[in-house]
């Protein structure tokens, strides 16, 4: 298996205002869910952020006091899961159509397709 140059994520211990490390994603991610985490006592409040990162990110936290507050830079996710609250149906399908295309014109799909799903 290639390891995939996004594998760095954002993590935070204890309350959401806490401090962000940059842990290996995957690794901790597999940790918690497959039970690791419990088995070793851990069950203090966490994050971990949705999206990995690369190299950038790293550079990017050296050179800002250890914050990642403002990285614009390359990011993945597995998958990306989006909730739109509507009342009724066809407004979602409108806001649905518009992610999607903000999504395709500025590069943050690479041609997957979005799945078609209800409306609600």
């Amino acid at each position: 298996m290639t390891p995939t140059p996004f594998n760095v994520g954002a993590f935070v211990l204890g309350a959401p205002t806490s401090p962000r490390a940059l842990v290996h994603h995957e690794e901790l991610l597999t940790a918690y869910a497959d039970g690791t985490m419990a088995e070793r006592g851990e069950d203090r409040e966490a994050y971990l952020s949705h999206f990995v990162f690369g190299e950038e990110l790293q550079r990017y936290y050296a050179a800002n006091r250890n914050s990642v507050a403002g990285f614009a830079g390359p990011c993945w996710c597995r998958w990306l899961h989006v909730d739109i609250d509507r009342p009724d149906p066809p407004p979602v399908v409108v806001d649905r159509g518009r992610v999607r295309q903000f999504h395709f014109e500025h590069g943050g799909v690479s041609g997957h397709r979005f799945p078609g799903g209800s409306a609600r």
